[in-house]
């Protein structure tokens, strides 16, 4: 099996389990809401989830992270409005203004959105409903992203009789199994939670529409997973065909009016950027030379656009003769694949690692960007070596420019296995927009501040 592929088992739990499954009742007896006693499954005395005042009020919180991004785009629009009447911008002028303090706003909004998730604001608690390889990359996805604002409290599945619980890796939480799929309405209800995650695996289609249209009519929001991935809401969408629900992903688009656009976008930016961090860059190059000798500057051949080869530029965070050493510690390789990575490189200077850690060794990469290499957004460049082991499905990165920044960099850095890479990777190139761009921008910031996964 591969390791790196998430998988599911049942064990037995913990004697402490029982206790942690148990919720006090008004009249001072416990009673485990697996039991049901209050609301036998089936029997249609199942109250509405809505009457629960803590339902309600868990509703309310997530309805207003939904809200808040209404209001921003709101306000975005009003302060376009405003701008281009003070500065007596003309239509054209207007609509770019429009567009660009919309574009600017939203993943403003999306990154404060995700900080108060990650601090525990605005979530929603949410139950797996069923099993398969579906529950099993949901969890584990959901777990890896808190900013998406959802707690798993655990899994309804018709599996065993007995409390299990599931075991999604070595090291991870445990997400405890509640009950059989008849008892999800009651334990919805007395665990709080307002969302259900239908994986529908081992469910057959009628099973499917009942356990869907029961859950709706209990005021539980559904969301429903396809097994389908890597597509962006913007190429995706819910139609039927003949009262029956499809999902209708659009083709990944080729060569359109967004091409040259960034392209342009790169250029004046790259430009501007080098001249404002000249300073830091010196700085850094004195600090490399000071601390480790000359050659400042490290360039690599890395693989762009089409397979083209081109000259990486980087300043110098390791010893001059790092790639001589290379072959010695293969051995302590932490990543999968064609990939090197070592978290304690021995090879790393004392600068080196500063500049790693804030990304300033990657700022003579603006120069590629400007000379057409590279672009300020994409898939991470890659090493020849590594590209010679791509599959298909991998060599689809090249497709487009290699970029400084993109989801590599903000969502996994170091941490990101080589299944990682290929789907981050491949998602950004099959969905890539100007205002993904931006987003991933605005969240290179604080993932390079926060030091997430930094070496």
């Amino acid at each position: 099996m591969d390791p790196h592929r998430v998988h599911m088992r049942l064990v037995s739990p913990p004697p402490a389990e029982e206790d942690t499954l148990r919720h006090d009742r008004d009249d001072g007896t416990d009673r485990d809401p697996r039991s049901a006693t209050d609301h036998p499954a089936g029997s249609g005395r199942t109250p509405p989830l809505d009457g629960s005042p803590d339902w309600r009020a868990r509703r309310r919180r997530a309805r207003a992270a939904g809200a808040t991004a209404v209001a921003v785009d709101l306000v975005a629009v009003v302060v376009a409005l405003a701008l281009a009447e003070a500065f007596e911008l003309g239509p054209v002028a207007a609509a770019v203004a429009l567009v660009g303090v919309v574009a600017t706003a939203r993943p403003l909004t999306a990154a404060t959105l995700g900080h108060l998730r990650r601090d525990g604001h605005l979530r929603e608690l949410a139950l797996v409903v069923g099993d398969g390889p579906s529950a099993e990359r949901v969890t584990e996805r959901l777990r890896q992203h808190p900013e998406l604002g959802l707690d798993v409290v655990g899994l309804v599945a018709d599996r065993a009789t007995d409390p299990v619980v599931v075991d999604l890796r070595a090291g991870r939480p445990l997400v405890t199994w509640l009950g059989a799929t008849d008892d999800v309405l009651d334990v919805a209800r007395d665990r709080g939670a307002t969302t259900a995650l239908v994986c529908p695996d081992r469910l057959d289609p009628e099973e499917l529409d009942a356990l869907v249209h029961r859950l709706t009519r209990h005021g539980l929001r559904v969301e429903v997973l396809t097994g389908v991935s890597g597509v962006g809401r913007w190429r995706s969408g819910v139609q039927t065909v003949g009262g029956l629900g499809t999902l209708t992903v659009e083709p990944a688009p080729r060569h359109t009016w967004r091409e040259p656009l960034k392209r342009a976008i790169d250029v004046v930016v790259s430009a501007v950027a080098l001249v404002l961090t000249a300073p830091v860059v010196a700085a850094a190059m004195v600090a490399v030379r000071v601390d480790s000798g000359p050659g400042t500057l490290f360039r690599q051949v890395r693989v762009g656009r089409d397979g083209t080869t081109f000259t990486l530029l980087k300043l110098r965070t390791m010893v001059p003769d790092a790639e001589a050493r290379l072959a010695e510690l293969t051995a302590h390789n932490e990543a999968a694949g064609p990939m090197f990575k070592m978290r304690d490189d021995p090879r790393v200077t004392r600068v080196g690692r500063v500049l790693r850690a804030t990304s300033v060794d990657e700022l003579p990469q603006l120069w590629n960007v400007l000379r057409g290499d590279m672009s300020l957004v994409g898939p991470r460049p890659a090493l020849p070596r590594e590209a010679a082991q791509w599959d298909d499905g991998l060599r689809e990165r090249l497709r487009v420019r290699p970029g400084i920044t993109g989801p590599w960099q903000v969502e996994g850095r170091f941490t990101a296995s080589l299944d990682d890479y290929e789907r981050l990777d491949v998602d950004y190139v099959d969905n890539w927009t100007l205002t993904g761009d931006l987003r991933l921008l605005a969240r290179t910031l604080p993932a390079v501040l926060g030091r997430r996964g930094a070496v």
